[in-house]
């Protein structure tokens, strides 16, 4: 680790610290909750501040969270899911990425088939939490919408299906609806145990750490 990463952690520690004893002074659940966002903020200027480029085209810059940047997007999912009072969240697995974007993406599926579930046990394994499987109402996932300049065709991923550009986005997704047959999808589901949803309510999640708790 460089000495300026050395001095970015310890700064957001620093801040972290001094956020965690003014909410426990003050004993505000709702200030607690908002502990997590402020300090993804105040890591975005920090890294700014110490001179991280967050622009660099094809490249994952050198600031914080490049390795982590899963658990930290699930965090917040949580949070959110929470928030709006979900008791479950649920992603589609790598295939249907694959099919929904051609070629063989290997990173992709790796990331939804095993990254997202194990980061998400990870997380809620203080209340034996575990990633489980549902079914959604949906359509069969083969055409997509293409922006063409200013308008946008429909094609399938493998080239057998494909109109001309003149549709608007509105027009392209329902004649993808009415050419899609209806169809219950298998994707993973993780369900947010009542303790977890409390303390989620009540002290957010650490912005640090695969842990939930």
């Amino acid at each position: 680790m460089g000495s300026g990463q050395q001095l970015l952690l310890v700064f957001l520690l620093r801040e972290q610290e001094e956020d965690n004893r003014r909410a426990q002074q003050h004993g505000d659940d709702q200030d607690r909750a908002g502990l997590h966002r402020r300090q993804l903020a105040r890591a975005d200027q920090a890294a700014r501040r110490f001179g991280y480029d967050n622009h660099w085209d094809g490249q994952v810059a050198l600031a914080p969270f490049r390795k982590e940047w899963v658990g930290l997007g699930l965090k917040l999912m949580l949070m959110s899911a929470v928030e709006r009072g979900c008791d479950a969240i649920a992603w589609a697995v790598g295939e249907l990425q694959q099919l929904r974007y051609g070629g063989e993406l290997t990173a992709v599926r790796r990331l939804y088939d095993q990254e997202i579930p194990r980061t998400l046990q990870q997380l809620g394994r203080h209340w034996r939490a575990a990633v489980g499987e549902t079914r959604i109402e949906t359509r069969r996932p083969w055409l997509q919408a293409v922006k063409v300049k200013q308008r946008w065709r429909v094609t399938d991923t493998e080239g057998r299906f494909r109109t001309q550009p003149r549709y608007t986005l509105a027009e392209a997704h329902l004649l993808i609806s009415r050419h899609s047959k209806k169809t219950k999808l298998a994707v993973p589901m993780f369900e947010i145990p009542s303790g977890m949803a409390d303390w989620i309510n009540a002290q957010g999640l650490p912005l640090f750490g695969s842990s939930g708790k």
